[in-house]
């Protein structure tokens, strides 16, 4: 709608605003109510925004201060999917075979990104971008469904305590496997991770290209990540851990 790069950047930190104010309250409501019953909400909310979505970019009103209100709103919904859709894999696998779920989850995450990508960039020049949005809150009903076939009764109870915001950023500090992983995603955010407000202005401003070439950029992202995270997850010793992080790092 713009064309700025700064308007991109607005959007996506309007998007992520709620992580910095609400991110610890919505770990503590993951921790205290019923996954499947949030996500149930969570999910459900999300579809309908990519319908409202389709409904203003195919009547020709969206708006760019109607974008950052949805951007903000999506934003917050996030804020108590993500603890509780990624905390859900311990209620799911033995203690065990965590380790390796949690990788696993995040390489099909990747595969998501990569598969989505292309596809995405592709639909958005074959049938345009309302149909994608009405495409998008379709794949929701997958969520839903296998939510709603989830045993409730073999996974773990809900935990009902006061101060697990405090207690837990205490755990975080003292906790040495916690601290370091947390001050290197500090770093890479605010540093490096910015490949969602630059690949755009790229791939349409240096390269003359796109939604396609924007797809493209993004699934090859997705496909290192993808062999990083199935390297991850056949390593059984982890040894050298830190001089791989440091090198990934740097």
């Amino acid at each position: 709608m713009t064309g700025s790069g700064v308007a991109l950047g607005i959007v996506a930190a309007v998007r992520l605003l709620p992580f910095v104010l609400l991110g610890p309250a919505g770990g503590v409501i993951g921790d205290r109510y019923n996954k499947r019953r949030l996500l149930f909400v969570t999910q459900s909310s999300s579809a309908a925004g990519a319908i409202l979505l389709a409904i203003l970019v195919a009547l020709n009103a969206v708006t760019f201060p109607v974008l950052i209100v949805i951007s903000l709103v999506l934003g917050c919904l996030t804020v108590f999917d993500n603890p509780a859709r990624q905390s859900l894999i311990s209620d799911l696998v033995p203690r065990e075979t965590l380790a390796n779920a949690v990788v696993l989850n995040s390489v099909s995450l990747n595969v998501a990104r990569f598969v989505g990508s292309v596809m995405g960039g592709t639909l958005v020049g074959l049938v345009g971008i309302p149909l994608c949005f009405v495409i998008n809150a379709a794949t929701f009903v997958a969520i839903i469904v296998s939510l709603a076939r989830m045993r409730s009764k073999e996974m773990t109870r809900a935990v009902r305590a006061r101060g697990q915001v405090r207690e837990g950023l205490l755990y975080a500090v003292r906790t040495p496997e916690l601290l370091f992983p947390l001050m290197m995603l500090a770093v890479t955010g605010i540093l490096a991770y910015e490949f969602p407000i630059s690949l755009p202005p790229i791939a349409v401003g240096t390269f003359q290209g796109t939604a396609v070439t924007y797809g493209v950029m993004a699934a090859v992202m997705a496909g290192g990540a993808i062999i990083g995270g199935l390297v991850s997850a056949s390593r059984t010793a982890q040894r050298r851990s830190a001089s791989l992080a440091i090198t990934a790092i740097g």
